[in-house]
């Protein structure tokens, strides 16, 4: 079972997954065959600052401007990260591999809505699978 925190104690193992860690699991970084990124996807299209603006700063840290309650934001984040380990499959599996065994970080995550959540999340799905494919 793969776990995540925003950090983790002294000495502990982690993998951060920010942009002071592995970039390219970075929201800011990660960019989908849209040419957005995750963040810019999120901020601007999920919780509807791209009627105000084309800068994904604006939402930053704001409620979203559709009403979109938490967990419709969280299901849509996660649909997000989702689609980018679609067309990134090679670093999903590679992110299979290392975060085994660490906790899964996000050092500048705010709510429970970031990357090292959605990445533990999606990762965990893979085992629920396989289990009940091998049941």
């Amino acid at each position: 079972m793969y776990k995540w925190a925003r950090r983790v104690k002294k000495g502990e193992p982690y993998y951060e997954v920010s942009s002071k860690g592995d970039k390219r699991c970075s929201s800011l970084i990660a960019r989908l065959k849209n040419g957005y990124t995750i963040e810019e996807m999120y901020q601007l299209k999920v919780k509807g600052y791209d009627k105000i603006s084309f800068d994904w700063r604006v939402g930053k840290g704001k409620p979203p401007l559709n009403n979109l309650n938490p967990d419709d934001l969280w299901m849509k984040y996660l649909e997000l990260w989702r689609i980018y380990f679609k067309e990134n499959p090679k670093l999903f599996k590679e992110l299979q591999e290392k975060c085994k065994n660490v906790t899964i970080t996000d050092m500048f995550a705010t709510s429970e809505i970031n990357q090292a959540h959605a990445i533990c999340e999606l990762l965990n799905e893979t085992i629920q699978t396989k289990d009940k494919n091998e049941s």
